[in-house]
């Protein structure tokens, strides 16, 4: 049978078949046996070689793992003796230069660079796996060496392994960081909030699976090239280690607390309201504050509590003197009606920044400030979603406007006080707006945590009603 007609569809055959890496030994061998009867089957197989295992630098590698074994095809291809040094070594040298430059961030690769070091590495870079060598120092043996490239060449190749192996130890301690800087947040949350989002406990598991599977990468590659593996230190000190009085003294990482950094500006950075009025007396001219309540005076505060069933907040209404002293225009009277009536839209913080700035430069008044205080707190049971952008409402104008942080809290106290006394278990819904109300202020820091501990406190002596 001749088939000097067909070497051209047999060449291509063979390099377009997908492979298993246990079938490329029988592979070679019938290609080697084809070049015997058929001397013109080689560089017809080293053309279609060419074209297969052309990779441009700037577009990603379509089948990794047919490259993979393609790799190993051709490498075994070379070294059997079936492909001339001369004429298939310089595209050798070409790919692994692509694989291993190109890849030094992602380390796509990775498993294309094992395979190629396991099967062909003695030969092309004079490689020894770590366990052979040990093996024979421990029996005073000396490997034998390859002799397919010169020592120079070998050199060469085994550099650029290193260096990728470098970057990819890079990779695994950068990886190994950021999983164990997330399960400190997901601790400290959980300590916190007394639970973790499942779409960040799902992240967690992708990110530690992806450190397993780079971490075993990184040890296989190690082991053939008879390297170090990097020391993946444990963080001294971590979220578990801390008590809860250390979360909140802030003794523990800043950006534990915050989910992220745009929680944290959101609930701590502010407008400074000083430079739309450079005049106004800011809260370090106030008053000193109260001293800090103790949990025994907010025992006593409780007893002496006057529990009847009332509505928190009633609107008094204005007396002369009032009248007198707030004489509003009513232009400014209609200003601040759809001022207050527009300030359930505000549900972001640029809205809710700018509504702070408009009432302290248009709108600030004793009137003004009575009803923007009973618009906070009688903010309707079902719009939770208004009590963060309320909060820093609050905490924007406390610098220049203390008395409604103040007023607020105290009227959320009171509110609070007053479901704890009626023990019944209806206004469920209302329970739960001035609790998540307190929750907000304590995260802007206008609730003191030692009052907002002690209502946890009252809420946890008796869960029959709470």
């Amino acid at each position: 049978l001749n088939l000097s007609k067909y070497l051209s569809e047999v060449a291509a055959a063979l390099v377009e078949v997908k492979l298993k890496i246990t079938d490329v030994p029988a592979a070679v061998q019938l290609c080697c046996h084809i070049h015997w009867t058929y001397a013109d089957f080689a560089p017809i197989f080293l053309e279609q070689w060419i074209k297969t295992l052309h990779i441009k630098k700037n577009e990603p590698i379509e089948n990794v793992s047919k490259l993979r074994v393609d790799l190993r095809f051709y490498g075994d291809l070379v070294s059997s003796g079936m492909l001339s040094n001369k004429e298939a070594l310089p595209l050798l040298g070409t790919v692994l230069t692509i694989l291993t430059t190109r890849d030094k961030e992602n380390h796509h690769n990775v498993n294309i660079i094992i395979s190629f070091c396991k099967h062909c590495g003695e030969d092309f870079a004079g490689l020894i796996p770590k366990h052979i060598r040990k093996l024979c120092e421990k029996y005073d043996m000396e490997v034998p060496r390859s002799t397919l490239l010169s020592f120079e060449k070998q050199n060469n190749v085994r550099s650029l392994f290193k260096d990728y192996y470098a970057s990819l130890c890079q990779h695994l301690l950068k990886d190994h960081a950021a999983v164990q800087a997330f399960e400190r947040q997901n601790e400290q949350l959980l300590r916190l909030k007394g639970e973790v989002r499942q779409d960040r406990v799902l992240q967690l598991e992708t990110m530690q699976n992806d450190l397993q599977s780079l971490l075993s990468s990184t040890e296989t590659l190690a082991e053939l090239l008879d390297q170090p593996l990097p020391p993946l230190p444990n963080i001294v000190g971590s979220s578990s280690d801390r008590s809860p009085v250390d979360v909140e003294e802030g003794l523990s990482l800043d950006e534990g607390i915050w989910e992220d950094e745009e929680s944290r500006c959101f609930y701590q950075v502010f407008p400074n309201l000083q430079e739309y009025l450079p005049t106004v007396k800011s809260n370090q001219d106030q008053p000193p504050p109260e001293p800090p309540m103790s949990e025994d005076k907010l025992d006593e505060d409780l007893k002496d509590e006057d529990f009847e069933v009332e509505e928190v907040l009633k609107e008094d209404e204005p007396s002369a003197v009032e009248e007198s002293e707030d004489v509003v225009g009513s232009n400014v009277k209609v200003v601040l009606e759809s001022f207050l009536n527009n300030l359930s839209s505000c549900v972001n913080r640029e809205m809710i920044d700018n509504a702070a700035v408009e009432f302290v430069v248009f709108l600030n008044t004793k009137t003004a400030r009575r009803k923007l205080l009973k618009a906070l707190f009688g903010v309707p049971r079902t719009r939770l979603d208004l009590l963060p952008f309320y909060g820093r409402l609050v905490a924007i104008l406390n610098p220049v406007i203390p008395e409604i942080a103040t007023n607020l809290t105290s009227l959320l106290k009171q509110d609070f006080k007053y479901h704890i006394r009626k023990k019944d278990q209806i206004n469920l819904e209302s329970k739960i707006k001035v609790s998540r109300y307190i929750g907000e202020l304590v995260k802007f820091g206008l609730f003191p945590n030692i009052e907002a501990l002690y209502c946890l406190k009252l809420l946890l002596h008796d869960f029959s009603h709470h």
